[in-house]
């Protein structure tokens, strides 16, 4: 049996593993056989916190990449490189990179002068790079073999120069710059395009990187306050310069009490920037003292990304405790731009230079909006120069933090001609060729009043709130759509109405009954997703972006908006749920375009909507482990809980067999089986709830969730079935020697089942179990009257097993019916084997008040007894001791307690004796009997002494003559 046994294991295991490893193929990847990417970049030195954001970003899809499998099974190794911003540097390491002849690409450098000059030594060896950072034209122009993900320095500062007329309004420019190439450059295009639109160019100011700052400041801080004293308003301050370099210059100015406002490039979209001041008393004091206000341009706004984009936030932040910039995000795409081309090339690395190849070839012909690749930056693609084709993005600094801007401007695809483009003219500007939308940046604020009426099975609860808007330019923005509203609602007139000429607030009472788990993607099973989603109806992303208020809510980082939440009691109306996880985000929706003319001649044909979003995960407030196998690690747990729980069923058999040897075995193996049921159980529920819950219909979804219930209840009842069954039953019958009758083992199962029953009624189906019991109590009086013997039957034999007169096996006598083995209490019966084999069914209430006598209690040794008869001419002590030693012979009779022999007196006839013995196993009386007669006779014999008898006299059949012989 166990050899059977172990050979099914094998067959199972070895079945399991090939089918696991045909559906789930081994995601490891082979180190000794990596595929090598550099990265170079500031390490060290004045700008290592870049470098930090570049390793940490391009780590993080590398590692992603290496824990799927890799590339075609071979590691990807990042291979890292500093040269502290340092041209020289910058020139020997990328001779190192090339000279070590084993890397597919470069991702780096940071400056622009580190960038051209490896990019020269890239170009000569023909290696491919991707820099997530530099700017100046020069880095990739006349060079394909470089490429770039960020916008150059020629349309960043002419859309400097555009929106600080267009949108700033101002007419005054006055221009600082870094004596560096990328701060000449910027301050030459920022002025040439502020003189085309006709501004005065007050002052342009260089500063040489080894002048005296100090001395430079202070004739720069002279001149703003000349000018101001002049009256020159609408002006505002360029400081095109890095990171150190503008930090220094600002402390000055605000230090001077100067509130001119300033404009800064992308090099100060970085942490490298607001925490140069953290070196201030002022500054630690007052966080974003110095940067408050300043705008910057920037590569990237987590605001107002993609859905990508937010995944790429919370995997950082989880990842690193810190959030992202944009520069983490850039490295993180360039390292999947490179692995993505490779993968796609099937790059092996054993011919490293046709690789480099494949992968400059596929890179240049991402040069479309519709080959473009997306990545947490947005669509990655590149022109003919190998710059990137996405927008500039402008925010402002609020307490150490870039906050998008009010209006921005994106790229604009294809578009019709004619009418409907002269329509659009107002709203667009155009950059070295380049179409781009004017979109107003819409921060949106909520104040959550109420939360009730949540009902669970019709998907719906009741929220009231506030809402308000602040925006740049004139919006109908009461027009909102509400996706998850019950019935249409709308805004009506605002409850506060405010404006300071350039900005617009409106603030508005929102109330109504809005459907639950709406947000694809955040629904969790046993938990209920609470909240709205909007958009405006006709004004499309690129006009209008929806971004959470977190200034305007006082949130100062992603989490607070959870914390806001549990303060205000958002759910105090719900006794039964807590809170458990919020959102507070826009993302995209995309309708179709329903064959408009404005989207004929686009790449697609869908129409993006700017779409908020505000969710509350709650749950219940009970103490469970349900829902904690997360959907990602349940089909994993699923397939090896699953072929657990078939080798426990296997060895079941095995277990208890073995109670006798090993006492502690069984309930091992229950608590085990019991353990990976519970998981198996855990998994499949989170699997296949999590797998339906936005697919199919709530009734259905609701209905597998009940099952699920149900299973919850009868695992549980089975195995303490089980535990009572392995644990007490058997240890029982093996020190007593005696089984358990069915009768208790089955009342004892129906209690439990019973209860359960009881239990799924009412916690899984919500009923009143009193009234069920009380329903139930009459119809058991109904049928009780019918059936009152039998229920007689069924409570006597429930008192002959709590009494125990008797067990099974035992010889008893009942009454006066034949003395049998006992072979089973039934519900109804106790039923005897007789002698003679038949079956005899006594009722359990007769048994119950009738004598019994048991001749296996309180042991199973019992004594027999016979006569005989010997002539009365033998002294009775020598025939004593001939029988005794008769008796004693045999090996049927205990030896303890001894036999007994007596001398009973004299008859009409024959001396009387006596003979006690005991003996086992009541089964073989007879035997036993016969066996020490002939014992008994062959002793007799043996001494010459036969047993008298007694003989009928033929004269008077009433009279017997005594005949013996000596």
């Amino acid at each position: 049996m166990i050899k059977n046994s172990l050979i099914s294991i094998f067959i199972l295991i070895m079945i399991s593993s090939l089918i696991y490893i045909k559906y789930n193929p081994p995601k490891t990847c082979n180190t000794q056989e990596s595929i090598h990417l550099a990265l170079v970049g500031p390490m060290s030195g004045k700008g290592h916190i870049i470098g930090q954001s570049l390793l940490k970003g391009a780590n993080m899809y590398v590692n992603q990449i290496n824990a799927s499998g890799g590339i075609n099974g071979k590691c990807v190794q990042l291979d890292i490189y500093d040269d502290q911003n340092d041209r020289n540097l910058a020139i020997q390491k990328a001779s190192e990179i090339v000279s070590l002849n084993r890397a597919i690409g470069v991702i780096g450098h940071w400056y622009s002068s580190c960038s051209f000059a490896g990019g020269m030594i890239y170009k000569k060896n023909f290696m491919p790079a991707i820099t997530p950072g530099s700017t100046n034209v020069k880095v990739t122009r006349f060079n394909p073999w470089y490429f770039r993900l960020v916008f150059n320095d020629h349309l960043q500062g002419r859309f400097l120069a555009n929106y600080a007329v267009q949108i700033l309004a101002k007419k005054n420019f006055m221009i600082v710059h870094e004596d560096s190439d990328y701060g000449n450059y910027l301050a030459t295009v920022f002025e040439a395009t502020g003189q085309k639109y006709g501004t005065n160019i007050l002052f342009s100011k260089s500063v040489a990187k080894d002048q005296n700052l100090r001395e430079s400041c202070t004739q720069i801080i002279d001149s703003i306050k000349n000018y101001s004293k002049k009256g020159e308003k609408d002006s505002v301050l360029f400081i095109a310069g890095h990171a150190t370099f503008s930090t220094k210059l600002i402390y000055k100015i605000r230090n001077a009490g100067l509130a001119v406002p300033i404009i800064v490039p992308d090099s100060c979209a970085s942490d490298a920037f607001w925490k140069g001041f953290q070196t201030y008393p002022k500054e630690r004091r007052f966080p974003g003292y110095y940067s408050n206000g300043i705008y910057v341009t920037t590569h990237m706004l987590f605001d107002i990304a993609n859905a990508k984009s937010i995944k790429f936030y919370d995997a950082y932040h989880e990842q690193y405790k810190e959030p992202p910039d944009w520069i983490a995000a850039h490295a993180y795409d360039a390292a999947m731009l490179f692995i993505t081309t490779a993968d796609k090339q099937n790059i092996s690395g054993s011919d490293i230079k046709a690789d480099r190849k494949k992968i400059q070839t596929a890179l240049s012909q991402i040069d479309r909006i519709d080959t473009a690749i997306e990545g947490v930056t947005g669509l990655n693609c590149f022109d003919r120069n190998g710059d990137s084709l996405k927008p500039v993005a402008v925010g402002y600094y609020h307490n150490q933090k870039i906050i998008p801007a009010h209006v921005q401007f994106q790229a604009s695809p294809s578009f019709s001609s004619g009418k409907d483009n002269e329509k659009k003219q107002d709203s667009m500007i155009s950059i070295d060729g380049q179409k781009f939308y004017k979109t107003c940046v819409v921060y949106t604020g909520i104040n959550i009043k109420e939360i009730s009426d949540l009902r669970p099975r019709e998907g719906t609860c009741f929220i009231s709130f506030d809402i308000w808007f602040r925006y740049h330019g004139n919006i109908q923005i009461s027009d909102l759509t509400f996706i998850n509203a019950v019935d249409p609602i709308a805004l009506g007139k605002p409850l506060e109405i405010d404006s300071d000429g350039h900005l617009q607030y409106k603030r508005f009472r929102v109330q109504g009954l809005f459907k639950t788990n709406f947000l694809s993607g955040h629904t969790v099973h046993r938990c209920q997703l609470v909240g709205f989603q909007f958009h405006h109806p006709t004004l499309k992303r690129n006009q209008l972006i929806f971004v959470p208020d977190q200034i305007g809510m006082g949130l100062t980082k992603r989490s607070s908006f959870m914390e806001h939440l549990n303060d205000k009691k958002v759910i105090e109306n719900l006794h039964e749920w807590t809170l458990n996880k919020s959102w507070l985000f826009q993302s995209i929706l995309k309708k179709e375009s329903l064959g408009k003319l404005e989207y004929l001649n686009q790449t697609g044909h869908m129409a993006d909507y700017s779409l908020f979003n505000m969710g509350i995960r709650i749950q219940k407030s009970e103490m469970s482990f349900r829902g904690m196998v997360t959907e990602k690690n349940a089909k994993r747990w699923i397939f090896v809980c699953g072929i657990l729980v078939l080798l426990s069923m296997i060895l079941r058999n095995q277990f208890k067999e073995s109670l006798t040897a090993h006492p502690l075995i069984p309930a091992v193996y229950l608590l085990v089986s019991l353990f990976i049921s519970i998981i198996f159980l855990l998994s499949i529920e989170s699997f296949l709830m999590n797998r339906f819950i936005e697919s199919i219909n709530s009734f259905y979804l609701h209905s597998l969730s009940k099952i699920f219930d149900v299973l919850w209840w009868i695992i549980p009842a089975f195995f303490i079935h089980s535990f009572i069954s392995l644990l007490v039953w058997q240890p029982i019958e093996y020190s007593t020697g005696q089984k358990i009758p069915n009768i208790v083992r089955r009342f004892v199962s129906f209690l439990i089942y019973t209860l359960t029953f009881l239990g799924i009624l009412a916690f899984v189906f919500d009923q009143r179990i009193t009234s069920l019991l009380a329903t139930s109590g009459v119809i058991a009086m109904i049928i009780g009257l019918a059936i009152q013997i039998n229920i007689s039957n069924i409570f006597s034999g429930i008192a002959i097993n709590l009494e125990r007169p008797f067990g099974i096996g035992d010889w008893v006598k009942v009454g006066n019916y034949k003395e049998g083995q006992i072979l089973d209490i039934t519900w109804r019966t106790t039923r005897l084997k007789t002698r003679d084999d038949s079956i005899l069914s006594i009722p359990n209430s007769v048994a119950s008040e009738s004598v019994i006598h048991n001749f296996h209690f309180p042991n199973d040794h019992y004594r027999l007894w016979f006569n005989v008869y010997v002539d009365s001419s033998h002294a009775p002590e020598k025939i004593k001791n001939i029988l005794f030693a008769a008796v004693s012979s045999s090996s049927i009779v205990e030896k303890k307690p001894e036999p007994l022999t007596r001398f009973m007196g004299l008859t009409d006839w024959a001396a009387q004796y006596m003979i006690s013995f005991t003996v086992r196993d009541y089964d073989k009386k007879g035997a036993c009997l016969e066996r020490v007669w002939i014992r008994v006779l062959s002793h007799l014999h043996q001494a010459g002494i036969q047993p008298a008898t007694r003989k009928f006299s033929s004269a008077d059949p009433n009279s017997y003559e005594s005949e013996t012989t000596t």
